[in-house]
């Protein structure tokens, strides 16, 4: 669907990535399908469960962590990768984060989609400023944290 509302920018790079081959090489698992704060039950400093299993699914490990990527600190972020990449038996996938930015991006354009679907002009205007933010936050030289992790 072409809509003229994603910035060009955004789309020449989500399509890069894409067509990223070596990005796709993975290992599918069960993910949660819609991780999100809301479904990881906390008590203290540690995770006591997790609720909502609706969307359970064989997908891309990737997936479960989008949310995190886009709003966990650094130092956070990293704690989690690296307690996951203990938990997992197969091998080191170099790209899990990139692909977890990438869905992370993709949920904006998909409710931006959703409000062009419905007719539904404040989601429609809201996913243009969400994709506004993210094209000024990755490209502009003083984007935050989230420019530089996209380096790495």
């Amino acid at each position: 669907m072409q809509t003229g509302k994603v910035p060009p920018r955004l789309a020449d790079r989500w399509e890069q990535q894409l067509e990223n081959v070596a990005w796709w090489r993975f290992e599918p698992t069960v993910v949660h399908g819609d991780l999100g704060e809301h479904q990881v039950m906390v008590a203290g400093d540690s995770v006591r469960g997790v609720v909502d299993w609706m969307d359970a699914r064989v997908a891309d490990p990737a997936d479960d962590l989008a949310w995190l990527v886009a709003a966990a600190p650094d130092d956070i972020l990293e704690s989690i990768l690296e307690a996951y990449r203990m938990r997992r038996r197969e091998m080191r996938d170099p790209h899990l984060i990139d692909r977890a930015r990438l869905s992370s991006e993709m949920a904006l354009l998909r409710w931006l989609m959703y409000g062009v679907r419905t007719d539904n002009a404040d989601v429609v205007s809201d996913g243009e400023g969400m994709l506004a933010d993210l094209e000024t936050m990755l490209f502009d030289d003083q984007g935050d944290g989230y420019r530089s992790r996209q380096r790495r």
